[in-house]
Parts: structure tokens; sequence; C-alpha cells
């Protein structure tokens, strides 16, 4: 079951904020020239308010995500995703053959100064590092042709960033519902309106999202 949108949210939280009406409007997309900058304000209140969630929760604003590497002839290095954040699993894998990548043993700072000369090593790859400067990838031999075009797969931590329409949240429903008051509080915090900010409604919105989040039971529950 898909999780809700960003667009499904923004139309909720704008709602609750009286930005357009509770019944007959309905935004089908993030762009909207009368109301773009209510809009903008709003994605950024969604954002800010799921980054506090995690800081609450004492966890990184993270998901995982699968990114690949394609191979080129004379290309020893390749950049990591643009939303990358640190690497999740080990190995490089190349699914359609069940063929791996393994981590350089000491890292990238012990490949720099093993291979003296990088031209010398050509060929498959077999391990790889990551570069603490650019986070790209780099191998430990330089693919030729007959390597060109083979895709490496790998696991890895993304910044969890809402910017278009149908991307989903990473979690739950509960979560998001439990959100939305405190977006809507974000938003008011951000513009000049007429509402008043409230950040008792924030506190408690945060609060019923962490324990969805973390499945906390709530006070009654307890026996």
């Amino acid at each position: 079951m898909a999780n809700i949108n960003l667009l499904a949210t923004v139309n909720n939280t704008m709602r609750r904020a009286g930005l357009i009406d509770s019944v007959d409007e309905v935004l089908v997309s993030l762009t909207e020239d009368a109301l773009q900058m209510d809009i903008d304000t709003m994605i950024d209140a969604i954002n800010d308010v799921i980054r506090e969630m995690y800081s609450l929760c004492d966890l990184l604003p993270w998901q995982t995500s699968i990114g690949t590497i394609t191979l080129a002839d004379g290309t020893k290095e390749y950049a990591g995703p643009t939303n990358f954040m640190a690497m999740s699993s080990s190995r490089l894998q190349r699914l359609d053959e069940g063929m791996f990548i393994d981590p350089y043993k000491g890292g990238y700072e012990q490949m720099f100064h093993d291979q003296t000369d990088p031209s010398q090593y050509t060929g498959r790859p077999t391990e790889w590092a990551l570069n603490p400067v650019t986070d790209s990838i780099r191998l430990n031999t330089t693919p030729g042709a007959s390597e060109a075009g083979h895709v490496y797969s790998f696991l890895y931590s993304a910044e969890i960033y809402m910017s278009t329409a149908a991307q989903e949240f990473p979690f739950n429903d509960a979560v998001t519902h439990a959100l939305q008051p405190a977006i809507v509080e974000a938003y008011r915090q951000m513009s000049d309106g007429d509402e008043e900010y409230s950040p008792i409604t924030k506190v408690r919105s945060l609060s019923q999202a962490v324990k969805r989040l973390t499945h906390a039971p709530d006070r009654n529950s307890y026996a």
C-alpha cells in the first residue's frame, strides 16, 4: 500500500491553514501562480518539521535508497547520488551476473598509498573505496571497453527531503497525519499571515508524530 504523497499533504495542510477552500479547491500540482509562495513555504515547513521530528527521536533524517554506477571505459572514479549521505551496503553488486566489488582494505587512503601509479591497474574492478572529499566511488582498477556498460548497485543512506508531487513520505500515514498540525504552525511561523502561531499546537503534534514513528505506547495504554 502506497504512503501519502507530498501533493496530498500540501493540499491537506493548505486547507488546515485556510489557504484553499476546504470543499471545492484542490491543487493538482505544486505549481499554481496565485498560491506559489504559499506552496513553497508549506513545502519548506514540511521539511523543517520532518527534521525536527527526527531530531526529537535522536535519529538522523535519512532513508535507505538504491544507487548505481555504470562502468565506463577509462573511468576509475564515479560520482555518487546527489542526496548521498553514507554507504549502507559494503559491496557493490552486479545484479544480472551476481558479481561483487568488495570494500578496499584500508579504504581510500590505503588505496592512494598502494597505487602510486594508478594507470597500471586496469581491467575488471574487484574493490572500491569512498573518496572522503567528493563522496565519489573509486575503483581499484580502471575499467576497459569489455567492462564498459556493466551496472553495479548499492544501498546508501539518503537525506529525507520532500520536493516532488508524487514523492511518498518514508514513514507510515499515521506519522504524516500526526505531523500536519505542526506543519501548519511551522508555516505560520515562517509566513506573515494573520493567523497567530501556536507553539503549543506544534509541540503536541510533534509529540504524537514521534510516538507513532517510534511505536511508543500512549500513556493511557499502560496496564
